[in-house]
């Protein structure tokens, strides 16, 4: 009996014991169709999603929001430091195995991914619709193209929806911080989902006025986990894949070749992209939306 009672008492301490952190990496699996969730939302089917290189880049739309009155500089500088306080994460002392280089403007406005062709992982904004569901509660979304096997990124574009949000670097009660909105979506892009801390920069759901720019604790152990500081990388280039276009991808007519592009005797639409698989390489959304 006291060997029985000793075993209950431990088991009651492993069970009630709570998780360190909150954080979640996104996986390979599909949101509408096969994804499996833990007790803390985190998803637990599929590979896990990383950037294989130690270094990635990213370009940023030049025409930024003229809706919003944002330029070119400054959603530039804004989209810099939300990177850099990625990669500045504190890991024990250390730092991620990764860093990012900025590719300058690109004049693409489209997420797509060329899986012959240069390519960018453009941060852009959507001034004149939101051509997704949910455009009244969706603040921005990050669209990831992966290997589905291996779970390694291929590309990753960042779309704000500046069509029905109000946006500014000094945010009011009624505007989104830009500066917190792009660090969020810099953690998906780096291969993080949503947090369960309402005080970390990747939970799921952000409000005006409020401001997550800075990362909690919770935060930097995510991205160390993803990216830990004796992580060995096949390879150091930060170009994208097949190399880099500010561009986008001429017509498929013109011989343009993009994921984004379905396939004639697709059932579904472009807003139906989530999960669409192409061989070996799958679409992803990863969704900021406003706070309930």
């Amino acid at each position: 009996m006291k060997l029985s009672g000793a075993g209950v008492v431990a088991l009651e301490v492993l069970l009630c014991a709570a998780p360190a952190h909150a954080f979640c990496r996104s996986t390979t699996c599909d949101e509408r169709v096969d994804c499996e969730y833990d007790r803390q939302g985190c998803p637990i089917v599929g590979a896990t999603l990383a950037w294989k290189s130690s270094c990635v880049s990213y370009a940023v739309q030049q025409d930024a929001s003229p809706l919003r009155g944002i330029d070119y500089g400054t959603i530039h500088e804004v989209t810099e430091r939300a990177f850099a306080r990625w990669t500045g994460a504190d890991c024990d002392g250390a730092s991620p195995a990764l860093s990012t280089l900025d590719l300058g403007p690109a004049t693409c406005d489209e997420p797509e991914y060329n899986q012959s062709a240069p390519n960018a992982n453009v941060v852009l904004f959507r001034d004149q619709d939101w051509p997704y569901e949910d455009a009244d509660i969706t603040v921005a979304q990050t669209l990831l193209t992966f290997d589905t096997e291996t779970g390694e990124i291929f590309d990753a574009d960042i779309e704000v929806n500046s069509f029905t949000m109000r946006l500014s670097t000094s945010p009011s009660d009624r505007d989104y911080d830009l500066e917190s909105v792009i660090t969020h979506e810099a953690g998906h892009f780096l291969g993080l989902y949503h947090s369960r801390i309402q005080g970390a920069v990747m939970f799921g759901r952000n409000a005006p006025g409020i401001i997550f720019r800075e990362l909690e604790a919770d935060d930097e152990a995510g991205i160390c986990a993803v990216y830990p500081p004796n992580r060995r990388t096949p390879y150091e280039d930060c170009r994208p894949r097949h190399g880099f276009s500010p561009d986008c991808a001429p017509p498929a007519d013109d011989g343009g070749c993009a994921v984004a592009a379905l396939p004639t005797n697709a059932p579904v639409s472009v807003p139906l992209l989530l999960g669409l698989v192409v061989g070996v390489v799958g679409v992803g959304r990863r969704r900021l939306r406003q706070a309930s």
